[in-house]
């Protein structure tokens, strides 16, 4: 009896597993890529968010990439979503062989506030859903456009005996205690700094453990130009800012319409030293 039992047991479970894998069988390939797809993509290498001055232009450029590069072809470039202030192409070109191009989105009418969009690349012709790419068929992008204005106009600097006098806008950032020298040293890099109670300057940016060396550049990376050298061809390869709580370093004193940036500045011909890039203004 119990055998009997054990054995329509057996059966019950067989029957079930078989319904189970004959009834449920449903199972269909995925969606096949078209096989001359260009597999286009947005790099990650876009910023996803970006901050501009009111002095900027407002425009950006965008990269677009392809896998498949061997003919010329007019990407559509459909916008998902974004604010009515962005100006956006309808397509991306590539020529024969290329296998990255640019888009550039424009936003003339913009203000002093933050936007976004986003943008995407569809179509089995265009997108390769399986590949593997440094990228996404989307891209999303924030934009902060900040307001700056001149707080002190045509300060003239004077760097030792390095350089000849030049004259430098400093921009203050709206509301805030904010400060800015475009393409300091025209090394290509903003000077951003706030002005403590004691009028010291104190830079954005990293800085040594003491908290009173503010370096432009980690290690001696990047060659910063020094107009009208006292010898051809000097360039400083890296430089810091000093900081100090005396207010006589690096300053600006608003009173007496003066001010200062002292620099540690290593130069090209494995020579270094301090200097003061002093400036005043009228």
């Amino acid at each position: 009896m119990r055998r009997f039992i054990y054995l329509s047991l057996l059966a019950v479970v067989a029957t079930t597993l078989f319904c189970a894998c004959s009834d449920d069988d449903n199972y269909s390939p995925g969606e096949q890529n078209d096989p001359n797809t260009m597999a286009v993509f947005f790099p990650t290498n876009n910023r996803n968010v970006i901050v501009l001055s009111n002095q900027d232009e407002y425009k950006i450029d965008i990269l677009v990439s392809r896998l498949k590069s061997d003919q010329a072809a007019t990407v559509p470039v459909k916008v998902i979503k974004k604010d009515e202030v962005f100006v956006v192409p309808e397509s991306v070109v590539f020529q024969p062989g290329q296998a990255e191009s640019t888009i550039t989105v424009t936003f003339p009418s913009a203000e002093t506030a933050s936007y976004s969009f986003i943008l995407g690349i569809e179509g089995k012709e265009y997108v390769d859903q399986y590949s593997i790419v440094d990228g996404h068929s989307q891209y999303d992008c924030t934009i902060h456009i900040e307001k700056w204005e001149v707080a002190i106009s045509q300060a003239t600097f004077g760097f030792a005996s390095l350089f000849e006098p030049e004259k430098v806008d400093i921009l203050k950032q709206d509301g805030l205690n904010r400060y800015k020298i475009v393409n300091y040293l025209r090394s290509g890099l903003d000077f951003v700094f706030s002005i403590d109670e004691n009028m010291n300057i104190v830079p954005e940016g990293g800085h040594k453990p003491n908290a009173n060396n503010w370096y432009f550049s980690a290690g001696n990376t990047a060659a910063y130009p020094v107009p009208k050298a006292g010898s051809e061809g000097l360039t400083i390869t890296n430089f810091y800012v000093y900081v100090s709580v005396s207010g006589t370093h690096s300053f600006v004193d608003f009173t007496n319409k003066k001010g200062s940036v002292y620099h540690n500045n290593t130069y090209n011909n494995g020579t270094a030293g301090w200097n003061r890039n002093n400036f005043t203004w009228q």
